[in-house]
């Protein structure tokens, strides 16, 4: 039996670390940061908790991007850090207590792991515990995703208002358009696609456990999403999830959201996804990690080496996987960080920053640098290729960045 099968069956049970460590993805999938944070703030949720904060207004969080903000102070986290940080417990608590609270795990199964459920801040079992319990479905093999969504990129296509905007406003040619396969989604006709699919042997089954589509009442259904779609990749060169850039912002006021079906009965999970993208023709052993699939695919073309994205500075799971298999092809690999010029002076970012290296140092046995550029150049290293800057681009290296930063060296 799968596992989300027996997550939703478990009673009473003791967890084990491989189910702590699903259980947390799942959570960080289906379970909105604004639930966990209203619960505990209520009526004071527009004031920053972890400082003298009387008049509110810097402090946000995302349900689409699962953050806290405080553009006062760069102070951020998940729902995973809120909890810990406001309940004060350690972090297989913290996984519980989001888990309960947003009625993925029962509350048998909770009182059965949780060390310490009788806190000053215990969870709030909130109206949102009403709704149906959901089962999720793993996702499918990384095969079936690639040909799923090359079949849907064919079959939306791209409009001529993204192409054009691709081509005017990102400096992106025809044939790099074409080798990143963006398309538009707008509108899909399911019925449509699923009668597409059966031309290559696929039928409406074959959608579940694909993350954007779901069961309803025994019919297939797709996520409503409008936008761009950005396909990322697997090392291998496999689509293995869409990111759309949506066309109007939502009212969380997210820009970039996946393509997902978490939050819907018989949906799917889609985690954390790196992206590799490759150049036509590799001339260099360098490994460029970014933020975005539109500064990942402009480093690789312009230097001629592999790029692999994150989707946020704390978001790098997929690293530990991924950039261990890149390397390996190289004979002389060196890997070299290029995120935001705008993200050294943020405190919070900057120690994600810091941490990012320590993960990279641990994963690979090369040299690692870091790209900086001054910010009025541009804000992302795209915009310095675009803008003709590439002169200004140094690299530093670990002591040098942390005295740019102003961090002791240890």
């Amino acid at each position: 039996m799968k596992f989300y099968e027996e997550l939703q069956e478990r009673e009473n049970k003791t967890l084990t670390n491989k189910e702590y460590d699903l259980l947390k993805d799942e959570v960080k999938d289906a379970v909105p940061i604004s639930l966990i944070i209203e619960n505990r703030l209520g009526e004071n949720k527009h004031l920053n908790p972890f400082r003298d904060d009387k008049n509110g207004g810097s402090w946000t969080y995302s349900d689409s991007k699962q953050i806290f903000y405080d553009f006062a102070s760069g102070d951020r986290g998940n729902l995973y850090t809120f909890i810990r940080r406001y309940d004060g417990v350690n972090f297989k608590e913290a996984i519980l207590r989001a888990a309960y609270e947003g009625a993925v795990i029962s509350r048998e199964t909770y009182l059965k792991n949780s060390k310490d459920p009788d806190t000053k801040h215990a969870p709030v079992h909130s109206d949102f515990v009403s709704r149906p319990r959901i089962k999720l479905l793993p996702k499918r093999a990384d095969e079936i995703v690639d040909e799923i969504y090359t079949i849907l990129k064919d079959y939306c296509g791209l409009s001529s208002k993204h192409r054009s905007d691709l081509m005017v406003k990102r400096f992106i040619s025809p044939e790099d358009i074409v080798r990143a396969g963006y398309f538009t989604l707008k509108d899909v006709d399911v019925a449509g696609f699923i009668a597409e699919l059966g031309k290559h042997g696929y039928n409406s089954i074959d959608l579940l456990g694909i993350p954007g589509f779901y069961l309803d009442n025994k019919e297939v259904k797709m996520a409503k999403i409008e936008g761009l779609a950005i396909p990322l990749y697997t090392p291998e060169g496999k689509i293995c999830a869409i990111q759309v850039r949506r066309d109007n912002v939502g009212k969380d006021g997210s820009r970039y959201v996946f393509l997902s079906s978490s939050r819907f009965n018989m949906g799917c999970l889609v985690g954390t996804p790196t992206s590799t993208v490759r150049p036509k023709v590799r001339k260099r052993d360098d490994v460029f990690i970014t933020e975005g699939q539109f500064k990942a695919i402009k480093l690789a073309e312009k230097f001629k080496a592999i790029a692999m994205t994150i989707q946020g500075v704390n978001s790098t799971k997929g690293l530990d996987v991924d950039l261990p298999k890149v390397i390996s092809d190289l004979d002389h690999p060196r890997v070299l960080i290029a995120l935001d010029a705008d993200i050294y002076e943020n405190p919070a970012v900057k120690n994600a920053l810091l941490k990012l290296y320590s993960q990279v140092s641990t994963l690979v046995d090369c040299e690692i640098k870091f790209v900086v550029w001054d910010y009025q150049y541009g804000k992302g290293i795209d915009d310095m290729i675009n803008n003709g800057h590439l002169m200004d681009l140094k690299l530093m290296d670990k002591d040098e960045f942390y005295k740019r930063l102003g961090v002791k060296i240890s």
